[in-house]
């Protein structure tokens, strides 16, 4: 379990189904992500994350970011191996609107690269964040994420920052 003062991220079960779901089909989360997905596409994304953990070699590794005084659910953090460079991967995170702008996404993504970083042995982590999403693209920053420049993303039609998060232990 990877643990800081205030929360906790611990792998993503079948108790996480309902915030998987709530969280890949609310508009408001997803215009800064992706498409917004219907039920069904959100249980079938949520299938493949959970079968992830068994596999030598996964695609992603997803968590939901817990509180560390009551459990409760803020969100969910995950690292995707579909980057070209090798020991390269992309980092995501999605908060619930509730608990949006509470600095959870900030500590989650902290947690998560000392993890890749230190424990995996990554060389670097990128992060993409939508242009318009001023506090996405202030914790890249102030997490030492490096700007590579704007992309456009042929799936939301949004253009994104790439970040990137070199190794430095």
């Amino acid at each position: 379990m990877l643990q800081s003062d205030i929360i906790y991220l611990s792998t993503i079960t079948v108790d996480d189904k309902a915030l998987f779901i709530d969280i890949y089909t609310d508009p408001e989360v997803m215009q800064h992500v992706g498409n917004t997905l219907n039920v069904q596409a959100a249980l079938k994304l949520f299938n493949q994350c959970l079968n992830q953990f068994s596999k030598v070699k996964p695609s992603n590794r997803m968590y939901v970011i817990k509180s560390t005084k009551n459990n409760q659910k803020f969100g969910v953090i995950g690292l995707l191996w579909n980057q070209p460079e090798q020991d390269c991967v992309e980092l995501g995170v999605m908060i619930a609107k509730p608990f949006v702008s509470k600095g959870y996404a900030y500590k989650a993504t902290a947690l998560l690269m000392d993890y890749g970083f230190v424990e995996l042995k990554l060389k670097s982590i990128v992060v993409f964040c939508n242009e318009t999403n001023v506090m996405a693209n202030r914790v890249a920053k102030a997490l030492g994420f490096v700007s590579n420049g704007r992309i456009a993303d042929k799936h939301t039609k949004h253009n994104k920052i790439k970040w990137t998060a070199l190794n430095r232990y």
